[in-house]
Parts: structure tokens; sequence; C-alpha cells
């Protein structure tokens, strides 16, 4: 429950979503000690290393790139 009002309490003061998700689950982990921070460091780039997720950003990379030099 104190995570739940913690979230709350960090989206109220206007901290970005995914920043205070991350915060407070990075909170969770520090004081329950379920897993090492080292093994969810690992398991995030693990999980955004996928081939789709990556496809996304470099496509609109590519696209601003070929805006700004006059290709299209």
């Amino acid at each position: 429950m104190i995570y739940v009002l913690i979230l709350a309490g960090l989206l109220i003061f206007g901290m970005p979503i995914a920043i205070s998700l991350l915060a407070v689950g990075i909170l969770y982990l520090l004081l329950t000690g379920q897993i090492d921070l080292i093994i969810a460091a690992q398991r995030v780039v693990t999980g955004l290393d996928s081939f789709a997720l990556l496809a996304i950003p470099f496509f609109m990379m590519a696209g601003n790139l070929m805006n700004r030099t006059g290709i299209t």
C-alpha cells in the first residue's frame, strides 16, 4: 500500500509516469531485497534488446535524418 501512495505522490508532484514507476520499482527492490539490482538491470536490458523495439526508434531517426538532409 505504501508503494501505491509513493507512486501517487510522485505523479501529483508532476514526475513523468515512466520515471515514477521506475523509482517505485527500484525502491521496492531495495527495501525488500527479493532480487539483486544487477540481475534486475540485466533483465531490463535483455527485455529492451529485441529487434522490434529497436527498429522503431531507428526508423524515426532515419526519417528525421532524411528530412533534414532534403532527401524526402
